[in-house]
């Protein structure tokens, strides 16, 4: 009973989330790299802001979807084949970043000027406000871990900043499913996470920057 429990933890589904996504990962074939899926998903971050600043919901759609898919392997196949690096490290975490803002911002020009989610909101004038919260801390994340890599340290992503990956992935889903379907509750959906994703991009931040504080002398 108790290594049922065990299983159910974060630890134990984090463990076997792992283990699976690096067994998919081994059926990629042997030319492509964990830092070229990365990069490629750096290459999609334009594609799927055009596409969605256009209207092109379909095309945006699919550079999302390829997109968030890629980023659960490309951690996965640096791990399976022993590739990782300080560089990939950096990388994957900043084109998430990229990825996430790119989207956003072409979202916020296509969300209507009002939407019902337990009230009627102008997300016209706060949304825009929201995403630049978020992408001011996503600049601090990124110059504190040039920081770290500087000093020599680990600059992985914690559990906080894949908490706050997963959760971006939840509100982008819910605003391109709501913005292509005219979902309002999808759409409240979306913009109540992206009003509280400052809360855990503040975590994200602290969590990274802990182990450079307790290296500083006393």
């Amino acid at each position: 009973m108790e290594n049922a429990l065990s299983g159910l933890s974060f630890g134990g589904i984090k463990r076997r989330y792992r283990a699976a996504t690096e067994a998919l990962a081994l059926l990629f074939p042997l030319w492509v790299t964990p830092n070229g899926l990365t990069w490629f998903r750096l290459f999609l971050a334009p594609l799927a802001y055009l596409s969605f600043h256009n209207g092109e919901y379909a095309a945006g759609t699919s550079c999302f979807l390829i997109g968030a898919g890629l980023d659960l392997f490309d951690g996965a196949l640096a791990r399976a084949r022993n590739l990782v690096t300080a560089f990939g490290e950096f990388l994957d975490p900043l084109v998430d970043k990229v990825f996430v803002a790119c989207i956003l911002f072409s979202l916020v020009d296509q969300l209507p000027s009002t939407i019902f989610f337990f009230m009627t909101i102008n997300i016209g004038e706060v949304a825009p406000v929201f995403v630049w919260i978020n992408v001011g801390f996503a600049a601090a994340l990124t110059a504190l871990r040039l920081v770290k890599i500087a000093k020599g340290l680990n600059v992985a992503a914690s559990e906080a900043g894949g908490l706050k990956m997963v959760l971006e992935l939840l509100m982008l889903a819910l605003l391109v499913a709501g913005g292509w379907s005219g979902g309002d509750w999808l759409l409240g959906g979306g913009f109540l996470l992206l009003m509280i994703m400052p809360i855990f991009a503040a975590n994200s931040f602290l969590s990274q920057i802990q182990p450079l504080l307790d290296r500083e002398p006393r």
